[in-house]
């Protein structure tokens, strides 16, 4: 993958130069959990989750699954025609998917208790 250089419209915006000029990193700064309505101990599909990244910029329909072994977060995606899911928006870098999914996760697990009283 090649890296471009930034295209100069986005220089011009507003939105630009009050990230450029911030050291501020890319934070989720909101979640919301929605428990899948249809959820038992068969069904892997646990959750929705909708994410806020520095109160900017939102990110809906993420998943929370159950595998065998552990909890991990699906992001939003689209069927193409062939049949295949193609994600939609994803991290690109390790550490962030890490930060993501501990963060529903423990959203999510937070949700529980408070709907069980916990």
């Amino acid at each position: 993958m090649s890296s471009h250089p930034t295209p100069s419209y986005m220089h011009e915006h507003p939105a630009f130069e009050e990230r450029s000029s911030s050291t501020e990193p890319l934070q989720i700064t909101d979640v919301q959990i929605r428990l899948h309505e249809r959820s038992d101990e068969r069904t892997a599909l646990k959750a929705f989750a909708t994410i806020t990244l520095n109160r900017m910029f939102v990110v809906h329909d993420l998943k929370v699954i159950e595998k065998p072994d552990r909890l991990f977060v699906s992001m939003p995606a689209t069927r193409k025609r062939d049949g295949k899911y193609k994600d939609i928006a994803h991290p690109i870098r390790k550490e962030f998917r890490e930060y993501l999914e501990d963060v529903v996760i423990q959203a999510y697990e937070d949700e529980l208790r408070e709907r069980h009283g916990d």
